[in-house]
């Protein structure tokens, strides 16, 4: 699961804040400024409506990604404009090409990847395939449960069948 107050992790290991900042800033060569980040994670944004982010973590995040050596800030002028940097170009296509280890994470990290993808023209189809197959064992055990009458295990059965299904209609687009 992801922590996007954890600021202690290894560069491997961003926060989906930190990753969703770096693929915002990767999509703008000639740099954006922060603000851009900010409106697109509100939760009236492009990318908020599917998980939003608040104005300060956005910026801890940006800073981070900078400590990291991830993005650059060009100080010359009162807003600052960023870029990704090579090195934050190769850890964005890792976060987003590899698929979330938990189901649970499929409501946030997974859809939140597949809105960045979406944004740069990159399938989301081939990465939703990838993700069943990562999670397929998983969903076999939840959906062949019998939960006799005990509700949690009947909505994590149904859940694995409807997340199953889900993943497959995006698989086969």
């Amino acid at each position: 699961m992801f922590d996007y107050f954890s600021y202690d992790a290894p560069v491997e290991s961003l926060t989906l804040a930190e990753s969703a900042c770096l693929a915002l800033v990767a999509e703008h060569e000639s740099g954006v400024h922060g603000w851009h980040l900010v409106r697109a994670l509100a939760p009236d944004g492009e990318v908020g409506r599917t998980w939003s982010l608040s104005r300060p973590l956005t910026y801890r995040a940006l800073d981070r990604l900078e400590e990291h050596g991830l993005i650059t800030r060009d100080r010359s002028s009162r807003r600052h404009l960023m870029r990704v940097t090579a090195e934050g170009r190769r850890t964005l296509d890792t976060f987003l090409e590899t698929p979330v280890d938990h189901i649970r994470d499929l409501r946030t990290a997974f859809l939140v990847k597949c809105e960045l993808r979406r944004r740069v023209g990159l399938d989301i189809g081939d990465l939703a395939r990838r993700q069943l197959d990562h999670l397929d064992t998983r969903l076999d055990s939840l959906i062949e449960i019998d939960p006799g009458d005990d509700i949690v295990l009947a909505w994590r059965s149904t859940s694995a069948s409807a997340t199953r299904e889900f993943l497959r209609s995006l698989g086969s687009s």
